[in-house]
């Protein structure tokens, strides 16, 4: 079971390593004299991107709920999880209002950006869920 949970983790790195590339990958083709990725947008400006929207600011709320829990909650044991919490809610709200929204890439790049963001609570829940963040864990380890 601990190598299973080993790969899954390997695994979500890798994504998120990949869901990172990927923005810059596909600016490089919006780029390029072909237009490849300017044809791509073209035919997809029929379809509804305002899903993407709604998963960002479902992620900030989410955030903002777990953060507050965790706050009411007080133990030395969290704040880490809180300060790595509220982190990616600052850097999230960041991209969304500083980031211009006329820019052709912008919905590709927040959702590549928010499904990263979801892998990372979800490893930050299970490391915390094992206790390998534990505070008194890492004084009794030295």
């Amino acid at each position: 079971m601990k190598l299973f949970n080993r790969l899954m983790a390997m695994l979500f790195i890798v994504v998120q390593l990949v869901l990172l590339w990927i923005p810059f990958e596909l600016d490089y083709l919006y780029n390029t004299r072909l237009g490849f990725m300017r044809q791509i947008l073209f035919m997809n400006e029929t379809y509804n991107l305002y899903l993407i929207s709604w998963i960002f600011w479902i992620i900030v709320i989410v955030s903002i709920l777990v953060t507050l829990f965790l706050i009411i909650n007080k133990s030395k044991e969290k704040y880490i999880r809180i300060i790595w919490l509220v982190i990616l809610l600052l850097i999230t709200i960041f991209l969304k209002i500083n980031i211009g929204r006329n820019a052709p890439l912008y919905y590709y790049d927040l959702a590549c950006f928010c499904l990263v963001i979801l892998i990372q609570l979800v490893i930050v829940k299970k490391k915390f869920q094992k206790g390998e963040f534990n505070y008194v864990n890492f004084h009794k380890n030295r």
